[in-house]
């Protein structure tokens, strides 16, 4: 009754580390606190992808945007977007995946233009779906064009038969 919480920050508590009434010194873990506003979603990736990601470097620079899915709990077509915020420093030990870092605004849809999205679960999994860099003069092709030695069949201005490699 003598003393009052509070968090820097909107959050959510995770963890109480306390019972009302109890004494509390300046080691003691009062709660565990998760920032309400935002939430880092950790995405692992192959380190061959990243060179087509926008990455982050330097503040104020956008990275590539990021559609997530829980596939499980959500009705379909329901996705939540982020950025990416960072690239991790090292690689996932168990996978040895390179670790993005995706910030998503509003994860519990508290704000009413966000009220018809579902809120994100900390911990839970989701499906992630990251949009890559725009290149010059490259042309889509379906995977199932390519031919054995990474060749496509194209027809010419001649109308023939042209076998190109593909890079």
């Amino acid at each position: 009754e003598r003393t009052t919480v509070r968090a820097p920050f909107n959050a959510v508590v995770l963890t109480c580390g306390v019972e009302l009434g109890s004494q509390a010194g300046p080691s003691t873990v009062l709660a565990e606190l998760a920032d309400a506003d935002r939430f880092w979603i950790y995405l692992s990736v192959p380190i061959d992808d990243l060179n087509l990601l926008d990455i982050p470097r330097t503040a104020g620079e956008r990275g590539s945007p990021v559609r997530l899915i829980n596939r499980h709990a959500w009705p379909e077509g329901v996705v939540r977007e982020g950025t990416v915020l960072r690239l991790s420093s090292a690689l996932s030990r168990d996978s040895r995946l390179a670790e993005l870092i995706v910030e998503v605004e509003d994860p519990l849809a508290r704000d009413p233009r966000n009220a018809h999205l579902p809120p994100l679960l900390l911990n839970d999994y989701l499906s992630a779906e990251i949009t890559g860099r725009r290149f010059a003069g490259v042309i889509p092709v379906d995977r199932r064009h390519v031919r054995e030695g990474d060749v496509v069949w194209v027809m010419n201005a001649e109308n023939r038969l042209a076998i190109r490699p593909v890079e």
